[in-house]
């Protein structure tokens, strides 16, 4: 077997934020000829700064670059030629943008390995119009001092023994005015490790330092396989946030959270602060699910 060699590149995920309201207001068609036409304008832009088109995911593009300048550059011509065509247009489709840099697997024309994995982590934590990258990324850059940017938070991230520091890249005009941002970094790393245990049926599966995200759901991809038919193949994720876990429900049915003292609250396609101890039961109400409960435990 031929010997895997990896390639210093830039990563940047770009998605269209809000496209599913947007097929819901204006209908499927007018919808994805807005959608294909931003995406063909990043795509454009990218190419023109040396970047190239790895693939179309939905509402996303995965481009490569070869260094963490030309990415960044691309990211902030991405932002500004939105924000101009939007006030010209009268649009207001805006657009996320997720930045790492580091070694990559190149293999059948198309990416692989952590450098992707973290780049993709960096989209996820993007709203609308911001460009969120890792700190390596900005260290990476032959002229960093063109670049304004902001610390934002620090985390841990799959597969990563330390925090990473979370960096917003400031492309507008107007955002040397934002509030510079204090880092917890230091305080959380100083905190004594703590874990989460979570016991279905007969299996225990941990959130800790060393797993700080799983995904729940009855797909076989999933780190926590539920047999419920209630469930969803990925219904839920829950991620270590500032030493608490947040469930992140993207299922059909919705996710119930009982806590200790007898409340339940209902979460569904929505972030919830695990702040105690409690159960949690996918797709039914606690006491309907009683075989197929998920209980979870500070420790």
């Amino acid at each position: 077997m031929e010997e895997q060699k990896t390639e210093l590149m830039g990563i940047m995920f770009a998605d269209v934020a809000g496209s599913t309201r947007l097929y819901e207001s204006v209908g499927d068609i007018e919808a994805e000829s807005r959608i294909s036409e931003v995406l063909t304008r990043m795509s454009r832009q990218c190419i023109n700064l040396g970047g190239s088109i790895v693939k179309n995911i939905g509402d996303e593009i995965l481009v490569t670059f070869p260094s963490a300048d030309s990415a960044l550059q691309a990211a902030c011509d991405i932002q500004l030629e939105t924000q101009k065509r939007n006030e010209k247009e009268a649009k207001t489709l805006m657009v996320r943008i997720g930045l790492h840099y580091g070694p990559v697997i190149v293999k059948s024309n198309d990416v692989f390995g952590d450098t992707v994995n973290v780049a993709a982590r960096m989209s996820g934590l993007a709203q609308a119009t911001q460009i969120i990258c890792t700190a390596e990324t900005i260290s990476a850059m032959v002229n960093s001092s063109l670049i304004e940017c902001r610390q934002l938070d620090s985390l841990y991230v799959k597969g990563k023994e330390k925090m990473i520091d979370i960096i917003e890249v400031l492309w507008a005009p107007d955002d040397s005015e934002l509030t510079c941002l204090y880092s917890a970094k230091k305080e959380l790393e100083n905190k004594p490790a703590w874990s989460m245990d979570l016991r279905y049926q007969n299996s225990l599966t941990q959130i800790c330092k060393d797993q700080p995200s799983i995904v729940m759901g009855r797909g076989k991809q999933c780190e926590l396989l539920i047999h419920s038919p209630q469930a969803s193949r990925a219904h839920a994720k829950l991620i270590s946030r500032r030493g608490k876990v947040v469930l992140v429900d993207q299922s059909t049915n919705g996710t119930f959270v009982k806590g200790v003292r007898g409340e339940e609250i209902f979460v569904h396609l929505e972030e919830c602060p695990l702040a105690e101890n409690g159960a949690i039961s996918l797709g039914l109400p606690v006491s309907k699910n009683q075989d197929h409960l998920i209980h979870f435990c500070y420790s």
